[in-house]
């Protein structure tokens, strides 16, 4: 298994990169254009498609994983996967492209056949205030204590 500090570094770089590659069409008409049929049956917006083309960049260079997206569905690498991810590029395409300022992306990563999910990473983006909630959270074995991690503050421990 992958350190979590390893994982919550690859997450921030993808959300980041995502972030970037959509500020242009925040609160923009061409933004909630179709471009196609997602994998889970839905319309892919053009938005929805930036943000996962950037995602998928960054965790490809990770390594050999597995992806599962909504807009994509299946990415197999050519050898046998050591981890997939999970995603939702941008959940919140509507509010997104109509310039509410509520969205974020979403990322689970789990072993391979996906028997465990093992971390779970929420971002909103930059444009947020992010003072709450937690910009994303690490639960470990003990699910009643999670290490939340906060782009302004930091990391921060939390009991439940």
């Amino acid at each position: 298994m992958q350190s979590i500090q390893s994982l919550l570094e690859v997450c921030n770089h993808a959300s980041k990169e995502a972030n970037e590659s959509i500020k242009d069409l925040v609160g923009k008409r061409e933004a909630y254009k179709s471009v196609y049929m997602g994998a889970d049956g839905t319309r892919t917006r053009l938005i929805d498609d930036r943000a996962e083309k950037a995602i998928f960049e960054v965790l490809k260079s990770y390594g050999n994983c597995r992806i599962l997206s909504e807009e994509y569905g299946e990415y197999i690498p050519d050898k046998k996967p050591e981890i997939t991810f999970v995603i939702d590029p941008l959940d919140g395409t509507y509010n997104a492209a109509h310039g509410i300022p509520f969205y974020s992306t979403s990322i689970a990563v789990g072993n391979a056949d996906l028997s465990s999910i093992y971390f779970q990473y929420l971002a909103n983006f930059e444009h947020l205030n992010l003072t709450t909630p937690p910009d994303s959270f690490i639960c470990g074995e003990n699910a009643a204590i999670c290490h939340f991690y906060h782009p302004i503050q930091g990391p921060v421990r939390r009991s439940n």
